[in-house]
């Protein structure tokens, strides 16, 4: 058996490949070598019973015959990379043209260019399946490409389409997207500054418009691709696909001019995942996946921007708040900023970031009106509060401060929140929290740092409540003794590291300033306190710590003295827990550790 077919294998050779001995020529020349893929301007493809005619028209491929449509341009751009990379390395001299399939090409490619044509004919499968035949019309000899040659010529026009539903060289600029259901009662536009780069809701009224959702609802816009090509009759009944009446109408545009239209209808009985759409430009119907259609069917308000605020946090220079406790805050240099009124003190970087990122967080809760003429009802007339934010800019050599963002505060009888821009007749309804969160003075922003000690400076350190007190001194580094009169055990380790972060106190947060509000936070004036005794300056100074009842971060609350006045804060836990640990009052026995 083996032995019969190894001999009819010989015979097919010799009698049919022999005569047409394949000749290696030392070169890897294209076999058309003035083939430059940029020079062309037209393609016409037959294949089998299929013709058609591709064009490069503004940049962009497009079938312009039997139809006009754009062109599958991966498809395109791979044929004549494979076209490209033909050479004359196997050549065969042909006494008949039949024994390669080339007196009737499966394929023919006629190639234009602007100074030359070229028609590449494709024959049949070379016998080992890794190459086909091909020649070009009015040459003597036959060549052998790859296979993929053929393998990448589809045999349907669909095929040769794109499946982009939104395509066209003009559609990568538009800045205008406008949805429409008549049917179903809603829509909207929304288009594109390009000054700013922010797109806006235009329709059904003028509002700012979430730019995050619209890149999210423009991605599924451009990236939807068609799934099947139904008709292009435009004398299609449209009434069966839905489109008669269309349920979504969807715009692309620039400016006011309209450049793509997409009808959708309903989805096939069959297949709710899929719907009918008519593209208005090529008068054809199609089928897409519902999702675009789900994601275009909402109601304006879903693309709103519910952030009442936008500014860059990097180029801000100033924040003025207006109201029962109103104070300015502004930026000085090497990224400093000052409390400048009412008071003149150094602002926390920490807190003042906190306070433009709740500031930047504040967000509408409910769309309350959007044409208001009369603030009254939302206590919008004399707002609570006022925020304008401002910013640096040079004109001419002149820097002046102008306004980037302000926000007006209010509430009603109602106990609910509002807030207004200068810019908009719109009330929005605010969340408690995005309220109250914000400070209310401007102490509040106050540098959280109280002191700074070198533990090397310190001389002793004084523990009293009420009449009871005892002291510890410091002898050197590490070397902590109690001082005369004073009784119990004291952890070396454990004082040298309380004191350590008592020298380097910061406050979690300002709480409250004066002496009356002391006992509202657990304050006595026979209360817990800490005197640090070190020297600055070749004079030993105080520095008195007053310890009041558990905070709401359940630490304590401290209280410290600025200019004789009271200011009272959140003890960060680590350092109350060391106090106690190690300093604690002392009507307790002193532990040791």
């Amino acid at each position: 058996m083996w032995v019969l077919i190894a001999v009819g294998l010989f015979a097919y050779i010799y009698f049919f490949e022999q005569p047409h001995k394949v000749q290696t020529i030392g070169t890897s020349e294209r076999l058309i070598p003035d083939f430059k893929p940029e020079l062309l301007n037209e393609l016409r493809i037959t294949k089998g019973k299929v013709f058609l005619k591709i064009q490069k028209l503004d940049n962009s491929w497009w079938l312009t015959g039997p139809i006009k449509y754009p062109a599958h341009p991966v498809l395109v751009e791979n044929l004549l990379k494979q076209i490209g990379s033909i050479t004359r390395l196997e050549r065969i001299e042909s006494r008949s043209l039949k024994e390669f399939g080339l007196d009737e090409p499966a394929a023919t490619v006629l190639i234009k260019q602007k100074d030359a044509q070229y028609e590449l004919q494709i024959g049949n499968v070379t016998p080992i399946a890794t190459g086909v035949y091909v020649r070009i019309a009015g040459g003597d000899a036959v060549y052998v490409a790859p296979l993929e040659l053929r393998q990448i010529i589809p045999d349907s026009i669909n095929d040769w389409r794109s499946r982009a539903l939104i395509f066209s060289q003009k559609e990568s600029r538009f800045d205008r997207l406008e949805v429409n259901s008549a049917t179903r009662g809603i829509g909207f536009a929304i288009q594109h500054n390009p000054t700013n780069r922010i797109w806006r809701i235009i329709k059904p009224l003028q509002a700012r418009a979430d730019n995050t959702k619209i890149d999210k609802l423009l991605m599924t816009v451009l990236s939807c691709r068609i799934t099947d090509f139904i008709t292009d009759d435009p004398n299609e009944d449209l009434a069966k696909y839905g489109i008669a009446t269309p349920e979504l109408e969807l715009v692309i545009g620039i400016r006011t001019n309209d450049l793509i239209t997409v009808q959708f209808g309903k989805s096939p009985t069959n297949d709710p995942t899929q719907v009918y759409a008519r593209i208005l430009n090529y008068k054809n119907v199609v089928l897409v996946n519902r999702e675009i259609f789900d994601k275009l069917h909402i109601p304006f308000t879903e693309l709103r921007e519910r952030r009442l605020l936008s500014f860059n946090p990097k180029t801000i220079t100033e924040i003025a708040v207006r109201g029962v406790s109103p104070f300015t805050v502004q930026y000085q240099s090497n990224q400093i900023w000052r409390i400048t009124e009412p008071q003149d003190m150094i602002a926390d970087n920490g807190l003042l970031s906190l306070f433009v990122t709740d500031l930047l967080s504040v967000q509408a809760k409910e769309f309350e009106k959007d044409v208001v003429t009369d603030y009254t009802p939302y206590g919008l007339t004399q707002p609570l509060r006022q925020v304008v934010i401002k910013e640096s800019i040079t004109n001419q050599g002149v820097m002046t401060n102008v306004v980037v963002a302000a926000l007006d505060f209010g509430t009603n009888v109602a106990g609910k929140f509002f807030a207004r821009r200068p810019d908009e007749s719109s009330v929005y309804e605010i969340s408690e929290l995005d309220y109250y969160r914000l400070p209310e003075a401007g102490w509040q922003l106050r540098s959280r740092q109280i002191w700074n000690i070198n533990i090397s400076n310190v001389v002793s350190i004084t523990v009293s409540k009420g009449d009871s007190m005892y002291q510890i001194l410091r002898r050197g580094d590490r070397d902590w003794i109690l001082g005369s009169g004073s009784q119990g055990i004291i952890s070396k380790v454990g004082v040298e590291r309380a004191v350590s972060r008592l020298c380097a106190l910061q406050a979690n947060s300002w709480v409250a300033r004066g002496i009356e509000n002391r006992s509202n936070y657990g304050f006595t004036n026979d209360g817990y306190k800490i005197a640090l005794n070190a020297r600055v300056d070749g004079q030993v100074q105080v520095f008195i710590l007053e310890l009041g009842g558990q905070s709401k971060s359940m630490s304590l609350y401290g209280t410290v003295y600025f200019d004789n006045q009271a200011w009272i804060f959140d003890i960060p836990w680590i350092i109350a827990d060391d106090i106690i640990q190690n300093l604690p009052p002392p009507q307790k026995i002193i532990p040791g550790t």
